[in-house]
């Protein structure tokens, strides 16, 4: 029952290993306790151990560690629910702890072979880690068994939509877990963005370690409720990760853009306070991390138009839809650029809030 990469783990990562011992324990009692399942505090805490004990063992005692786990929990699914969360998350904490590929990869057929013995299975093959992560493999449960948890849990999960650019966030009730669709009570505002993302995108938790994606099926906007289905893994949302909020210019704006090495002219796609994007259907020379200089002429107000001129980082260029977008980061912060897109979100909130009353 030897791995690939064993005693390379042994050798050089014991230590980090041995380090996630407790959080796998007590993640895995605190995951009975969501399942309701009626199991000794003690008996559950020592097989957990064993489990984990026998991760870098060379020849461990496999039908000791099955028999246990059988006899805490002998329904097949609590027990599908309860091997593949712990095995996800022990893996994904290995891989925050340790930024070596090599031993991720050696790391996951460690777990692979763990999952040999607990179902007994003879026909383990040794995966990439990016196959198993990319695939999900024996790592995530059906999202609808684990809706079925964090409903039971009364945990809501939270979902991030745009609307006009804006990120509209809101902890939604789980009402209803059909067979393959869930049942959701959010607010009008997450409604009206998710119609416009054409998407429901729900954000990580301690369910769920990846973002999920949705596909609408129906809406009732008398109770305020959502139907979603065709639940799939992302694996990055990058509206998540922004610092700022990012809107949309209030009128069509042309920007010079100009470089080093070359210059263009596009128009003003969004904006934030940390950064813009702008569309061009011209193509330069610029380089990642090249210092810009943008020229353009902002609306502050029907009555005002100002000039201004940034210097600006760019970060990368996208194909977007036949034009190339420039996304930039801004070199210093500019008060012009900060009252704008201020008042550019209130705009936008008050716009959405405008088309929620038509609604009530």
């Amino acid at each position: 029952m030897e791995f690939k990469g064993r005693q390379e783990l042994v050798e050089n990562c014991e230590d980090c290993i041995l380090g996630l011992r407790a959080k796998f324990i007590d993640e895995g009692i605190k995951f009975c306790r969501q399942l309701t399942l009626v199991v000794p505090h003690e008996q559950m805490k020592i097989c957990l151990e064993s489990i984990f004990d026998a991760l870098l063992i060379q020849k461990p005692n496999a039908t000791q560690i099955r028999d246990d786990l059988n006899s805490l929990i002998p329904k097949l699914n609590a027990k599908d629910e309860l091997v593949n969360f712990l095995l996800l998350n022990l893996t994904l904490n290995f891989s925050h702890t340790c930024d070596d590929a090599v031993y991720v990869g050696y790391f996951v057929n460690a777990v692979s072979r763990m999952k040999e013995i607990l179902y007994n299975t003879q026909d383990h093959q040794e995966a990439t880690v990016k196959t198993m992560i990319d695939t999900g493999s024996f790592f995530y449960e059906d999202p609808i068994n684990t809706f079925t948890r964090m409903k039971n849990a009364k945990v809501r999960p939270e979902f991030l939509n745009l609307y006009d650019g804006l990120n509209i966030k809101y902890e939604a009730e789980i009402l209803e877990v059909k067979e393959d669709s869930v049942v959701f009570r959010v607010d009008m505002m997450q409604i009206l963005a998710m119609k416009q993302d054409g998407k429901g995108f729900i954000l990580p938790n301690s369910f769920f370690s990846k973002q999920l994606r949705a596909d609408i099926i129906d809406y009732n906007i008398a109770d305020k409720s959502v139907t979603l289905s065709n639940f799939s893994r992302t694996a990055t949302m990058h509206a998540n990760k922004r610092k700022f909020q990012r809107v949309l210019p209030n009128r069509f704006t042309k920007i010079s853009l100009k470089g080093e090495q070359g210059e263009l002219v596009g128009s003003l796609y969004d904006i934030s306070e940390g950064g813009m994007s702008i569309l061009s259907s011209q193509a330069t020379n610029f380089k990642d991390g090249e210092e810009l200089e943008a020229n353009f002429d902002i609306m502050l107000s029907p009555n005002e138009v100002k000039n201004v001129s940034l210097k600006l980082k760019l970060v990368t260029e996208l194909a977007y839809k036949g034009y190339i977008r420039y996304c930039m980061q801004l070199v210093d912060d500019d008060k012009t650029i900060k009252d704008f897109t201020q008042k550019r979100v209130k705009e936008t909130l008050d716009e959405l809030r405008s088309r929620i009353n038509l609604y009530e």
